[in-house]
């Protein structure tokens, strides 16, 4: 009995020494570090895949036409526009209130061309009948003249009286004295015109000159709708809805154009930056098409690899991602 319990404790023992050996090896075995995954290297080695951005060859910015505030925008960065289209709208407030301004003038100066029209007409009217009246007197005058002459003849050869005579006298001049006081009405009347008529001038005058202004001021409101130059697509917008907009946002919008020509745009990591370079092979692979784009590298900048292509699809828009894969030296 004895000998079986010592056989039993000779197991377990060599079981135990055994787990011990185990793990001591396991311990001295390095850890294992693993391999990054490179998703710019593929399998083998034999190109390079980055992710890259579509981008615009030609692009067209379109300013700020005058300083206000944003009032709106009608378009959203992604939209197609067509050239005349309406993009945004931009109101001054100080260009608001000259119109205002200006259109209250203009209401004034109209007003006083019309009263002045009216005035005009009356004082040429009562300039006729003026004179009318002191051709009428002229002509009574004249009559009273004749008479004085004809009696100042027959009193002279003793063929009438001298109280015909001054008779006469006094006719006549009742008569001058009338023609007399109608002439300085007319006088009156013909001033009342020309100053009537200088006025009227005056007033014409700055009324167009008003209306002038209003329309180039209406033209200047009118300029603060942001208008599209050209057919494209919007890629870029600057700017907020009640945010001031001054003339040194030049690029207030960017819109692509010729949507044949676009580039893809992708990041290099620094140690892979020597193996790329233009003129090699690359393939553009996009989501909205089955085959992939062969291309050939443009440039290598700041880290970054540049390719040009000429788009097969109007769906593939500047925005969107694509991979490239390039065939390293």
């Amino acid at each position: 009995m004895r000998g079986k319990w010592f056989l039993v404790f000779g197991a377990v023992a060599l079981l135990a020494l055994g787990a011990a050996a185990v793990w001591v090896v396991l311990q001295r075995q390095p850890a294992s570090t693993g391999s990054r995954p490179d998703t710019a290297v593929p399998p083998g080695g034999q190109v390079l895949s980055l992710s890259a951005k579509i981008e615009a060859v030609e692009v067209v910015a379109v300013p700020v036409p005058v300083e206000g505030r944003i009032e709106s925008f009608a378009v959203d960065v992604g939209a197609d526009v067509y050239e005349g289209e309406l993009l945004a709208t931009i109101r001054s407030g100080d260009l608001e209130t000259r119109k205002e301004a200006s259109a209250a003038e203009l209401n004034r100066l109209r007003n006083r061309v019309s009263s002045l029209d009216s005035s005009l007409i009356a004082a040429r009217l009562e300039a006729s009948r003026a004179r009318e009246s002191a051709g009428e007197a002229q002509t009574a005058m004249e009559t009273a003249r004749k008479a004085l002459e004809r009696q100042q003849l027959l009193f002279e050869k003793g063929a009438a009286a001298r109280q015909s005579l001054e008779k006469s006298q006094a006719v006549f001049a009742a008569a001058a004295e009338v023609y007399a006081a109608r002439q300085k009405v007319v006088q009156a009347a013909d001033s009342r015109v020309a100053e009537l008529s200088r006025n009227h001038d005056d007033a014409q005058k700055a009324l167009e000159e008003n209306e002038k202004e209003q329309e180039e001021v209406a033209a200047m409101v009118v300029s603060g709708d942001v208008i599209s130059p050209v057919n494209g697509f919007v890629i870029s917008r600057r700017g907020a809805v009640g945010q001031e907009a001054t003339y040194d946002m030049e690029d207030l919008f960017q819109i692509a154009v010729n949507l044949t020509a676009l580039r893809a745009v992708a990041d290099i990591p620094p140690d892979l930056r020597k193996k790329v370079r233009a003129g090699q092979e690359a393939v553009i692979q996009i989501a909205e098409l089955a085959d992939g784009v062969p291309a050939t590298v443009t440039e290598v900048r700041d880290n970054q690899v540049v390719i040009d292509f000429t788009s097969p699809n109007p769906l593939i828009k500047p925005g969107i991602t694509a991979q490239i894969a390039i065939k390293p030296d």
